[in-house]
């Protein structure tokens, strides 16, 4: 073994490398890809968004809150990620305008994949929304 000294440890800057890969080390360098053979830069950014990669689900989503988000790129509150949450959407479409961050959507059912208008309601503020859901309880 050329990689090891006498008592079996590695020896510091011995070639790692795999036969197939020429015996080089294969450690990842500045300016080489991971794939096999491949170039740099063999992962164009644009490759594998929206309907052309296989998990495209239409744009639609699930977050973790259980809201329904919607892809929409140009929306001015889109998250991250390019999501907006449906609720919002539905109540902008009603409204004919834009919500602004402090406006706050209520499911009347609680249920919020229902985004029916019906089932929408809109306060202005958080604050509202909080002073709405304890005179509800009481």
């Amino acid at each position: 073994m050329k990689d090891r000294d006498l008592k079996g440890k590695f020896i510091k800057g011995a070639n790692l490398g795999h036969p197939s890969y020429g015996g080089e080390n294969t450690r990842f360098k500045k300016g080489h890809s991971f794939h096999k053979g491949g170039e740099k830069g063999w992962f164009k950014k644009d490759q594998m968004v929206g309907d052309k990669n296989s998990r495209w689900k239409g744009g639609i989503s699930i977050n973790y809150f259980g809201y329904r988000l919607v892809r929409f790129l140009t929306h001015p509150f889109k998250d991250n990620r390019g999501y907006v949450r449906e609720h919002r959407l539905v109540m902008e479409k009603h409204l004919g305008r834009h919500l602004t961050k402090e406006e706050v959507i209520h499911h009347i059912d609680g249920n919020k994949k229902n985004n029916d208008i019906k089932n929408l309601m809109l306060f202005i503020n958080h604050s509202e929304h909080m002073r709405y859901e304890r005179n509800k309880k009481v």
